[in-house]
């Protein structure tokens, strides 16, 4: 029934991490259609400590009726 509405296809990007990148996050269209890479980082370099948290209260926040599903990982041991 909801075929016409789900898209089974997943969006795959590849990168190579390199030395200075602090944070790696998955997340679904509720969060990204919301918020940009930079507005992103902009609170995990704000909120490291609560970053996943942060992050999905402010795309609820900023609107977002989308499933707002995410994983953040902090590569930056000192934050």
């Amino acid at each position: 029934m909801l075929k016409m509405y789900v898209v089974a296809d997943p969006e795959i990007e590849k990168d190579t991490m390199k030395d200075g990148d602090d944070f790696l996050i998955l997340a679904s269209a509720g969060l990204w259609s919301l918020l940009s890479n930079q507005d992103a980082m902009s609170i995990g370099k704000v909120h490291s400590r609560c970053y996943s948290s942060r992050l999905r209260k402010e795309a609820h926040h900023r609107g977002s009726a989308d499933n707002i599903t995410h994983a953040s990982v902090c590569f930056n041991h000192h934050a």
